[in-house]
């Protein structure tokens, strides 16, 4: 018996409360390692081209999500961006974002 339940109270042995701890603590790691490096990336911006190449789609790609946006889950996505001069530049963490609503 690795737990069982006394009224409101869950009894474990201790290895399995050991297993269970350090998962939950992995689990917390990497939680706490994505969201620092989500922070850190909204302070880079990157080129159309980079864009492409980060999602995986062409250039031409990357402009219709800019100015027609993507269809997703039943609703219409824009990829956020900015113009400086002729070009556009795409805040990382925007990118990052709008990659995740990608997947299925």
């Amino acid at each position: 018996m690795e737990f069982s339940e006394v009224g409101n109270t869950i009894v474990m042995e201790k290895a399995f409360f050991e297993r269970l701890l350090e998962k939950v603590s992995e689990k917390a790691t990497e939680t706490a390692i994505e969201a620092y490096r989500l922070e850190q990336l909204k302070n880079t911006e990157v080129s159309v081209n980079r864009a492409s190449e980060i999602i995986g789609v062409d250039r031409q790609s990357i402009m219709r999500y800019i100015h027609d946006g993507k269809k997703i889950g039943g609703r219409k996505l824009k990829l956020k961006s900015r113009l400086s001069g002729s070009k556009y530049l795409i805040n990382r963490h925007d990118l990052e974002v709008f990659k995740n609503q990608l997947k299925p």
